[in-house]
């Protein structure tokens, strides 16, 4: 879900006050977000938080980079992060067996060459 920004006040950390008087926590907006704009608010994050419907289990987390703070606040279920990322460590992901890095002189850069070639 995407809150959008409120009002012209920054959220700062010194007076950020609370989220609900930033972002509109009345409309949320349902969203669909590719996986590397995710990776890009959960590394780069401004804020990070999780709340829980369970105790002692976080259901949701709510994050917004430093670059979306002023635009919306992005929130997410625990358990799609985790289906999410779990896709990647199904395939093996890391398990490719390595690489070599040859230099090309056309690019003036390396390429990575799987050692199974």
């Amino acid at each position: 879900l995407r809150y959008d920004k409120i009002g012209d006040k920054p959220f700062t950390f010194v007076s950020g006050g609370d989220l609900v008087d930033h972002f509109d926590a009345a409309s949320p907006v349902p969203i669909q977000m590719s996986g590397r704009d995710l990776c890009n608010q959960l590394l780069h994050h401004y804020l990070l938080c999780t709340s829980s419907e369970v105790q002692g289990r976080f259901t949701t987390i709510a994050v917004f980079s430093d670059y979306k703070r002023h635009i919306c606040l992005y929130e997410f279920k625990i358990a799609d992060l985790i289906d999410f990322f779990s896709a990647f460590a199904d395939r093996d992901a890391g398990n490719y067996g390595g690489s070599r890095l040859v230099w090309n002189e056309q690019k003036l850069d390396y390429d990575s060459i799987p050692l199974t070639e």
